[in-house]
């Protein structure tokens, strides 16, 4: 992520205007490949749901350079899902947020 710009998640209003709470909401974390970048983005999502409420599914490239960490939340709240974009945001191999 670009050192001179404050990662968000989408705007409270975008995501109550597309999706009506509780809903499945799904976020993609791209980043370094390895262990180490799925475990915390894992974790960045069960540490505000629990595990019971996390879907992930992971594609690694061929190299495994570079992975897809994609995290199926069961978000009862707008919070939810903003808590979690917060948590992901500050991964140190994080990329990209989708």
């Amino acid at each position: 992520m670009s050192a001179d710009s404050k990662p968000t998640a989408p705007s409270r209003e975008a995501l109550e205007a597309v999706h009506k709470f509780p809903c499945e909401f799904v976020i993609k974390a791209f980043g370094k490949g390895g262990e180490a970048f799925e475990s915390a983005a894992i974790a960045a999502a069960v540490e505000r749901l629990g595990p019971d409420r996390v879907h992930v599914q992971t594609r690694t490239t061929p190299s495994g350079a570079r992975q897809c960490v994609t995290l199926t939340l069961k978000a009862e709240t707008v919070e939810d899902v903003e808590a979690v974009y917060h948590r992901l945001f500050h991964l140190p191999d994080l990329q990209l947020l989708l």
